[in-house]
């Protein structure tokens, strides 16, 4: 999961600068203020931190992302990080060169490595392995996702309150049904406004917003834009990206928004087409893209029609306190995607009929959400892609 914050980005910054020293100093490549030369093209050079107990950093090809564990943030010895980064622009660079034709860590990635003098050290990373005062970083991550933190157990708690809740919203009752997921929602708001007081009367507390890829898809539609939309009402920022090839769906928001919306989002990608089978099944006359479309659009217009009736019946302090949460997600998305675009929904031809039977199958939308949150447990960091 990637995490942002001021602080961090000026420590993202100081990591590009140290990219840039790396690749101009001993790949003789040349660079500017964010990107660098490769042959005939021009990269940019994208970083973030991310939050794992697992490992030290990892390239995402998709992004063309160098990744770096938060850890190092706290690391004195800039020299586990350059070990690390000279891993990770190798890992980078045979992509540009070689694409997925190859092993990651094969005979290539080594050669690549050894032309420019990185030994086993880089390679095999096991110089960071090695240094002690890392092992003290490493446990001060696990105390961190430590099951047994206070923090980590509430919000795992909060987690599965709602899952529950959820759960309790496919009862056969009707009014049973909307009560749990007005209780639901109303436990989501409650903690993250909890949490946003907490930060307001803590100066020291600096406050984080965190990332996660949370789906992937073979093409946008309108089952995908179905999900975002519901995906909003969890008090997360979706965002939708990648290429034709490889096209993922990732949120922005509290770690507790982004594990329920995960759930919820991989739910709805395989029960929206199973509503629509059953539709089908017994409307035969409806039939085709069109139908589909209008029928994905008539289940968010129905879902969210839910909610907004929900808001109408809590008080002004609550509607408040709902406004505040989302005007302080929409302040910190600039530090998530700063060059982020904005992309108006193309239109489509409309089946009544099918986005009328939409809307009634989005009123009575519930989720069926597994239940056992499952603690992280400390293991060795390693070096990934």
């Amino acid at each position: 999961m990637f995490i942002y914050s001021e602080g961090y980005s000026l420590f993202v910054d100081l990591v590009k600068t140290t990219i840039k020293q790396i690749m101009s100093t001993e790949l003789n490549l040349k660079t500017t203020r964010e990107r660098f030369h490769y042959g005939n093209y021009i990269y940019r050079i994208n970083v973030a931190l991310f939050e794992d107990d697992k490992k030290l950093g990892f390239f995402d090809s998709s992004k063309y992302l160098i990744a770096i564990n938060k850890v190092f943030y706290y690391d004195s010895d800039i020299n586990n990080l350059k070990n690390v980064l000279r891993h990770e622009i190798a890992h980078l660079l045979c992509y540009i060169i070689h694409g997925n034709t190859i092993n990651h860590h094969g005979v290539e990635f080594r050669d690549f490595c050894k032309q420019y003098g990185w030994g086993e050290e880089v390679f095999a990373a096991k110089a960071i392995y090695e240094a002690a005062h890392f092992e003290i970083l490493r446990k001060m991550l696990e105390r961190e996702n430590d099951p047994s933190n206070a923090q980590t157990i509430e919000e795992a708690r909060v987690v599965e309150k709602i899952k529950k809740l959820f759960n309790l919203a496919q009862s056969d009752n009707e009014h049973e049904a909307e009560l749990a997921t007005l209780k639901a929602n109303e436990l989501l708001i409650k903690h993250n406004l909890d949490q946003y007081v907490a930060r307001e009367h803590n100066d020291q507390d600096e406050e984080k917003i965190y990332c996660k890829k949370i789906l992937t898809y073979a093409k946008f539609n309108k089952k995908i834009n179905t999900i975002i939309s519901i995906l909003k009402t969890f008090l997360v920022y979706p965002v939708r990206s990648g290429n034709r090839e490889n096209s993922y769906l990732e949120v922005a928001g509290s770690k507790v928004n982004i594990e329920l919306s995960e759930f919820v989002a991989n739910f709805l990608n395989l029960h929206l087409d199973k509503l629509w089978d059953s539709v089908k099944a017994k409307n035969p006359s409806l039939r085709g893209r069109v139908a589909k479309d209008s029928f994905m659009f008539g289940v968010q217009k129905g879902y969210l029609q839910k909610i907004e009736s929900q808001k109408m019946q809590r008080s002004d302090e609550h509607k408040y306190a709902l406004m505040v949460l989302e005007n302080s997600l929409e302040g910190k998305v600039s530090l998530v995607y700063p060059h982020l675009v904005s992309v108006r929904s193309s239109s489509f031809k409309l089946s009544r009929d099918a986005e009328w039977l939409g809307q009634i199958a989005g009123k009575n939308l519930s989720f069926n959400l597994p239940i056992g949150h499952q603690g992280k447990s400390g293991k060795r960091l390693e070096l990934t892609l």
